[in-house]
C-alpha cells in the first residue's frame, strides 16, 4: 500500500465534528437521557453485597487438629473393622449443605417466608432484624396452606401511635394494637411497638412467599465451592441486598448443617452399640461351640498309641485351638469397643465443622 492510498484512508475528524455540530442537538439529547437512566437505575436499585463463609471438613482418620475420632486408637479400630468410614469426603459434605432439608430449616429459623421494606426514594429498602421499626412474634404460618389470590400476599403496613393496620392489595383491612395477635389469611402475627415516633404513619411493606420458593430461591443462590482440592474447605458465597441477613443465613445454615451431622452420628453411634452387642452374643455362641467340638473331637480320637492318627489328632487340636484363641481376640476387641463407645457416645462426630464468617463486601 502506497503512502497516497495510507493518508486517504486515515479518519476525517474534520468532518466527523462538522456532522457533530449539525446535530448537536441529538447528542445532547441523548447525553441527558442517559444520564437520566444512570441516575433513576442508581437511586431505584438497591446495591448488592456478596458474604463469605468457609467450612473445615476434618477427616477423621487423620488426627489432625486434635479431633475425637482423628486421635482416638478406638476410633482406628472400628475404621479397621470396616464399622465406621475412615474419611470424611468434602465433595460429598458440598452437596449435603445445600439440601433443601437444611436450607427448610433455615427458613423457617429465620422467617424468611416474611420480608419486609420501606420504600426510599425511589428504591424499597429491605428491613431485617433491627432495622424494622417493631418486634415481630409469628404465632402460626400456614406453610402448607397459602391464599392462591398473589394479592392477598402483599401489604401495607401502617404504623401509628396506638397500633398499626395492615392493607391488603384487595383493599381488605386489618387493624390492631400493639402487642395483640392478629389473624391474617397465611397466619397469626404480632408486632410490638419499639421506641420510635410515628408521626409521620411510616408504611411498612410486607410480602408473603412460600417456604419451598424461598428453599429454590436459596439453593439457586447460594454458591458452595472447594477452592482446593488439597484440603478440605468448602466456601459459601450468598449475594444479597440485605447483608446482614445474609450473614445470618449462613451462620445458621452451618449450624443446621453441623447439628444434622451430630445428630446422623448419634444414630450412627447406636446402631454400633447395638451391632456390638449383637456381635458380643453371637461370639460367646461361638466360643462354647468351639469348646463343644474339641471336647468331642478329643474324646472319639483317643489313640494317641498310633503314630498316624496321632498326628492327625495334633494337626486337628492345634486347627481347633487356633480358632479358639482367634474368638477369644475378637471378643476381648468387641468388649473393649463396647466399653469406649460406652463412654464417649456424646463426643462421636465423623467430623468436627470450623466456620468464618466474613464481613459483607459491595460487589
Amino acid at each position: 500500500m502506497d503512502i497516497d492510498n495510507m493518508e486517504e484512508e486515515k479518519i476525517d475528524f474534520s468532518k466527523i465534528l462538522l456532522k457533530i455540530k449539525a446535530n448537536w442537538l441529538f447528542f445532547a439529547i441523548s447525553i441527558a437521557m442517559a444520564l437520566l437512566l444512570a441516575f433513576v437505575y442508581i437511586k431505584s436499585v438497591n446495591p448488592s453485597y456478596n458474604t463469605a463463609a468457609s467450612i473445615l471438613i476434618k477427616d477423621p482418620g487423620t488426627g489432625s487438629g486434635g479431633g475425637a475420632m482423628g486421635s482416638s486408637p478406638g476410633i482406628s479400630a472400628l475404621q479397621d473393622l470396616g464399622i465406621i468410614s475412615g474419611k470424611s469426603n468434602a465433595d460429598n459434605e458440598l452437596q449435603i449443605i445445600k439440601t433443601p432439608s437444611l436450607l427448610e430449616e433455615v427458613v423457617y429459623k429465620l422467617n424468611l417466608y416474611l420480608s419486609f421494606s420501606m420504600r426510599q426514594g425511589l428504591r424499597k429498602i429491605p428491613l431485617y432484624g433491627e432495622a424494622l421499626p417493631f418486634e415481630l412474634q409469628i404465632d402460626s404460618f400456614f406453610a402448607n396452606n397459602l391464599p392462591q389470590d398473589p394479592d392477598l400476599l402483599q401489604y401495607e403496613i401502617n404504623l401509628q401511635p396506638a397500633g398499626y393496620t395492615l392493607t391488603a392489595k384487595t383493599g381488605r383491612e386489618w387493624k390492631s394494637a400493639w402487642g395483640v395477635p392478629v389473624s391474617l389469611p397465611f397466619g397469626k402475627i404480632t408486632l410490638f411497638k419499639k421506641n420510635l415516633d410515628y408521626k409521620d404513619q411510616a408504611v411498612v411493606y410486607l410480602n408473603v412467599s412460600s417456604v419451598s420458593g424461598i428453599v429454590d430461591h436459596l439453593e439457586s443462590s447460594i454458591d458452595a465451592e472447594i477452592p482446593n482440592k488439597q484440603v478440605s474447605i468448602i466456601d459459601l458465597t450468598l449475594p444479597s441486598t440485605a447483608p446482614r441477613q445474609s450473614v445470618d443465613i449462613l451462620n445458621t445454615l452451618i449450624d443446621v448443617y453441623q447439628k444434622a451431622g451430630v445428630e446422623d452420628n448419634n444414630r450412627v453411634a447406636d446402631s454400633t452399640i447395638k451391632f456390638i452387642n449383637d456381635r458380643l452374643v453371637s461370639v460367646t455362641n461361638e466360643l462354647s461351640n468351639w469348646e463343644e467340638k474339641i471336647q468331642d473331637f478329643k474324646q472319639k480320637n483317643n489313640i494317641a498309641d498310633i503314630t498316624a492318627q496321632s498326628q492327625a489328632l495334633v494337626a486337628s487340636a492345634a486347627t481347633y485351638s487356633q480358632g479358639m484363641a482367634a474368638q477369644q481376640v475378637q471378643l476381648s476387641v468387641v468388649n473393649a469397643l463396647l466399653k469406649y463407645m460406652m463412654e464417649n457416645r456424646d463426643s462421636f462426630p465423623h467430623h468436627t465443622c470450623f466456620f468464618r464468617i466474613a464481613e459483607s463486601f459491595c460487589c
